[in-house]
């Protein structure tokens, strides 16, 4: 809507630069250039009256065309900004999940190593006591799981 309006400002403005240009030469030699005809007082040598035309507006259809890749443009660009924010976004969450397994490993790395005795439901509705074989299967487990999401 703004570019049409400032198309039709535009095409409104053109149509009053068709003008006469007058060139005449005074009594000093001097070439004079004006919108006015030559003063009746002055002695004139030379008078010509110049038909200076602009040239035509461009045709609507090409304005049309042109706002319409400058939508395209503008569309383009959105999509690609979405596209970046959304990514971001993603980045983000699994920044933050990850910064979750990690300090979820670390505690449990953190408990596998100083509790004395460790107990686990054994699936059934009780409870394993963990030997020495089974703390360091979680400790090496753990310490993975620290490499993996501890960056």
């Amino acid at each position: 809507m703004q570019y049409f309006l400032l198309f039709a400002l535009w095409l409104v403005l053109a149509f009053d630069v068709h003008a006469q240009v007058y060139k005449w030469v005074d009594q000093g030699g001097n070439i004079q250039y004006t919108d006015q005809p030559p003063p009746s007082g002055a002695a004139v040598r030379d008078e010509k009256k110049l038909n200076i035309k602009t040239p035509p507006p461009p045709p609507v259809d090409s304005q049309a065309r042109a706002g319409e890749a400058l939508e395209e443009k503008m569309q383009a660009f959105k999509e690609r900004r979405d596209s970046e924010l959304e990514a971001e976004a993603k980045q983000q969450a699994k920044a933050a999940e990850n910064n979750k397994r990690c300090v979820s490993a670390q505690g449990q790395l953190k408990i596998f190593r100083e509790s004395p005795r460790l107990t686990f439901p054994d699936g059934q509705g009780g409870i394993v006591y963990a030997d020495d074989e089974m703390r360091q299967k979680k400790i090496a487990e753990a310490q993975k799981n620290i490499a993996t999401y501890c960056l």
